[in-house]
């Protein structure tokens, strides 16, 4: 039952069924991947991780054993450093060479099953779902890896980086570890076919921090729904999602039609013990007093910022999750002039700034005018004559996320119609 599990020592035999020359090959590559990844003592891991790849490289009949290897091991390795060393290697294998096309349904699976896990092990997975697609589809690569290419992934981590652009399309782009920012963004440029000063230029990719929320198991879940709703039903959860075990959506819905809605997961639950009382009270003192007060942290910014062309993408993911954020880059002009003309990219922009709340309009009159302009630009005429049309042109995704909150998406329709009945919105 373990066989697939991670382990600190050696194989004594091969994963796959294999004569006695490759047996002693894949035993090889066991020892050389547990002192890769920390597990047995090495003087030069890089090397050892070269050997790996090279064998992949030229004997086509040991890339099965090797994934089956690296997955093995990147399986229930409570050792954290152990467990990122071994999907750099699976990185760095399926941007090399190809599983064999039996074995390429169960690599694939494997991947999905961890492409949504936090931090960067979930990167990694896209990230080698994105390259092991190429390599399939192209064959292996030409080239050796060489020692100074491996170690660089020991600097700084491979991503899979999702760039959204201004019309709302995320784009995926494979980033090595020694990629910046500039070449990223000529890509991204070129994608998008917008010419810019190469001296001097206007466009760049921003970033901003996203809360990175831990994907939450059904049981979880439900035992969350329970703890708020009904707490004497916490004990027959897992009776109950034996029975739903199918459908657990289907479970969620029926208790969200029988209790309410479900509850927010930052949601904090009232503490209600006696002791809790002196507690808080205590604390409220020293802070009246001034005793025991910390310097706080600045809180993060709450808008994008721009990256320097000199900075590595790699570098800026692994910061970020290693604080429990998520980064989301944005490609967008980072510089308007004057004489910019207001075309295209202008107006998507100032749409994307004012909807998300980086460029604050808090009136409800120059909300509601700023969306009735947005819906109407552009229909030749055609005037909106209900909210459900206005809602069709795509009304809600030019209200401010936080306008959103204080007032339903209807009554934000009731007031833009009002603008465009009374004329003072152009149709054109």
């Amino acid at each position: 039952a373990t066989k697939l599990f991670s382990q600190r020592k050696p194989l004594h035999i091969s994963m796959c069924l294999m004569d006695y020359d490759q047996n002693q090959t894949a035993l090889r590559i066991s020892r050389a991947l547990l002192q890769y990844c920390g597990d047995l003592s090495s003087s030069f891991p890089a090397t050892l991780a070269q050997f790996i790849l090279i064998r992949g490289l030229e004997d086509p009949a040991m890339t099965d054993e090797i994934y089956i290897q690296i997955a093995k091991h990147c399986n229930g390795n409570l050792k954290s450093a152990s467990e990122d060393k071994a999907w750099l290697l699976m990185c760095m294998c399926t941007k090399i060479f190809p599983p064999t096309k039996e074995f390429a349904p169960y690599l694939v699976n494997f991947l999905i099953t961890h492409k949504n896990a936090a931090g960067l092990i979930g990167n990694y997975a896209r990230l080698c779902i994105v390259q092991l697609d190429a390599t399939i589809e192209l064959g292996p690569t030409w080239f050796k890896p060489n020692l100074d290419e491996i170690t660089s992934y020991n600097k700084r981590p491979p991503i899979l980086a999702t760039i959204h652009t201004l019309e709302g399309k995320p784009i995926d782009y494979p980033v090595t570890p020694e990629m910046r920012v500039a070449q990223v963004l000529d890509l991204v440029r070129r994608k998008e076919r917008i010419e810019d000063n190469l001296d001097h230029p206007t466009w760049g990719i921003y970033v901003i921090a996203e809360e990175q929320r831990k994907r939450e198991t059904p049981r979880e879940r439900l035992i969350r729904f329970y703890k708020h709703y009904n707490p004497s039903k916490i004990s027959h959860v897992d009776l109950f999602l034996d029975h739903w075990k199918d459908n657990p959506e289907e479970l969620f819905e029926k208790l969200v039609f029988k209790y309410g809605p479900e509850p927010d997961r930052d949601q904090k639950e009232e503490e209600k013990g006696m002791l809790s009382l002196p507690i808080t009270a205590a604390m409220n003192a020293v802070k009246f007093l001034g005793f025991g007060q910390k310097r706080e942290q600045p809180p993060p910014p709450e808008t994008p910022w721009p990256l320097p062309w000199w900075t590595h993408l790699g570098d800026v993911y692994f910061r970020m999750t290693k604080q429990n954020k998520l980064p989301r880059f944005v490609f967008k002009k980072r510089l308007i002039t004057r004489k910019d003309p207001a075309d295209k990219w202008l107006y998507l922009q100032c749409v994307d700034d004012i909807r998300m709340g980086y460029l604050p309009v808090h009136e409800a009159t120059k909300v509601s005018t700023l969306a009735a302009l947005a819906t109407q630009y552009g229909q030749n005429g055609n005037k909106a004559q209900t909210v459900a049309e206005l809602k069709g042109m795509g009304l809600e995704k030019y209200i401010p996320d936080k306008s959103l909150k204080e007032l339903p998406i209807d009554e934000w329709g009731n007031m833009c119609l009002d603008l465009i009945k009374k004329g003072d919105i152009p149709t054109s």
